[in-house]
């Protein structure tokens, strides 16, 4: 792994702790923000690369 990589992971990580802790001040459960948050990211993830097939 790069440094690059282990810093992106580290940026991800802390926004996913920052987003738990935000929702929980709401009254959120931070468990179920971290999945919801997970889901939107994978689903974004999943669209990219079928944008990408489809280009090719």
């Amino acid at each position: 792994m790069t440094n690059e990589h282990l810093n992106d992971e580290k940026e991800i990580d802390n926004a996913i702790q920052q987003i738990a802790s935000d929702a929980n001040l709401y009254g959120l459960d931070a468990e179920r923000v971290k999945q919801i948050w997970f889901s939107a990211l994978l689903q974004q993830v999943a669209d990219n690369e079928l944008e990408n097939h489809q280009a090719h």
